[in-house]
């Protein structure tokens, strides 16, 4: 997936979820059980796992990068690692949202409206964590076997 196709995708579930959290905030409120309890402790959880696998995965697609210059001897894959260093980063920035909105919510998330927001903040901070664990996916098949033709 492309990144025209990730911004269109996460501004299209943000559309969704702010239309329905303002439309019918019961729907994404805690009289929803499932995502009571998905927005909440389970939600870092999950969001731990994916950090966890995403950071190990990272970290291997840095090391077979510096195999592949290595054997040709020279660097070429900056973009790529960049891109790498980015999801990374923005991984470990949607974790930390994830906290505040896991510790904020019972604070200030009150009303049905507060706590459909603070729902809709953790649905879209998970949805945002998938696009960039399959960036991520997509960065390892993208690497391919040498195979030399006799």
């Amino acid at each position: 997936m492309n990144r025209t196709v990730s911004v269109c995708a996460l501004l299209c579930v943000a559309a969704v979820l702010a239309a329905t959290a303002v439309a019918q905030p019961a729907l994404l409120s805690d009289k929803n059980r499932f995502l009571h309890d998905l927005v909440g402790t389970e939600l870092l959880n999950v969001l731990g796992v994916i950090l966890a696998i995403s950071l190990a995965s990272a970290a291997n697609l840095h090391l077979e990068f510096n195999k592949i210059e290595e054997r040709y001897n020279k660097k070429g894959l900056t973009k790529s690692r960049d891109g790498i260093k980015r999801a990374t980063y923005w991984l470990i920035s949607l974790f930390l949202i994830g906290i505040v909105v896991v510790v904020v919510k019972p604070v200030v998330g009150s009303s049905d409206l507060g706590e459909a927001i603070f729902n809709s903040l953790g649905l879209f901070v998970l949805f945002w964590n998938v696009l960039v664990l399959s960036s991520l996916v997509q960065a390892a098949f993208a690497i391919t076997p040498e195979i030399k033709q006799d």
